[in-house]
């Protein structure tokens, strides 16, 4: 049973729940990215970063361009959580990077890459 509720205080034990769940969440989400937190991963995010704003558009348009030009990747998967997000996404479709800066990606995620 819940904390609270054996005292009758329903909704107070819905929000500890959901507080909860919450948070369990939160701590999968840190673990899972903590994967990334690498050098390599930053290395990766810098270097889209830069490409970025050399194009003045956003990180998420490079990184799904860049893979959507990848023959190792059937297709890439991007998804928005807020409407404000679908800009980049779209913007994608159409972005073209450099033959440098598609280097560039390929450097930093391949097998030489730093760990």
């Amino acid at each position: 049973m819940p904390p609270g509720m054996a005292h009758g205080n329903a909704r107070q034990a819905l929000r500890e729940a959901r507080r909860e769940r919450g948070a369990r969440s939160g701590r999968r989400v840190e673990r899972e990215a903590a994967q990334y937190l690498t050098a390599a991963g930053l290395a990766v995010v810098k270097t889209l970063e830069e490409i970025a704003h050399a194009h003045d558009t956003e990180v998420p348009t490079v990184a799904l361009s860049w893979l959507r030009g990848r023959p190792d990747v059937a297709a890439p998967i991007a998804s928005a959580r807020t409407v404000e997000q679908l800009p980049a996404l779209v913007a994608s479709a159409t972005f073209e990077s450099t033959a440098e800066e598609r280097a560039a990606l390929d450097d930093v995620t391949g097998p030489g890459a730093a760990a």
